[in-house]
């Protein structure tokens, strides 16, 4: 089982926060050997203030390191993201899809909110979009948990393409 630790992505129940000082000066310690980008202070109920911070020496240009450090010595965490700004999911890709004709199975509809989707009966999970992100191009839905969707928006027809070792599922917007 993998270890609870705060996300490379900030979760939606974050708060921003100014600099803590003596999170940063802790968690300087235990920066690799890299240049360091940008900085950012959150705080949550779950972990307390967090410092997440880029790290620029990634070979890839289509992603970007971060190190996310807490209080609690043995939060830290090493992930990538993709690079480009990070936002909420886009307004067009909202709302509650399906492939064709099952918008009345559960199981098989998809709903995605401005913070996150839910899959199914699962319970929702959080995720930001990457506009620039990659491997798909065209942008790209980024889980809080370090994965990346499958999911490509399709605007000119307005469906949702669900891209797995099968092949291409469309998904299309169903009546909520």
């Amino acid at each position: 089982m993998l270890p609870d630790l705060p996300s490379i992505v900030a979760e939606s129940s974050e708060t921003s926060v100014s600099q803590n000082a003596a999170l940063l000066q802790r968690c300087s310690q235990r920066l690799p050997t890299a240049r360091i980008g940008e900085l950012h202070f959150t705080h949550s109920e779950k972990w307390g203030d967090i410092l997440r911070v880029e790290l620029l020496d990634n070979p890839d240009a289509n992603v970007i390191s971060r190190m996310v450090c807490t209080d609690n010595k043995n939060n830290v965490v090493v992930g990538v993201v993709p690079a480009g700004s990070e936002e909420l999911v886009p307004q067009e890709m909202r709302g509650v899809w399906a492939p064709d004709g099952q918008c009345g199975t559960l199981s098989k509809r998809v709903v995605f909110s401005g913070t996150g989707v839910a899959i199914g009966d699962r319970p929702p999970g959080e995720m930001r979009y990457f506009p620039q992100g990659q491997p798909l191009g065209k942008g790209v839905l980024w889980w809080t948990n370090g994965t990346w969707s499958q999911f490509d928006y399709d605007a000119a027809r307005d469906v949702m393409q669900w891209r797995d070792k099968q092949g291409v599922t469309i998904y299309r917007r169903c009546s909520e």
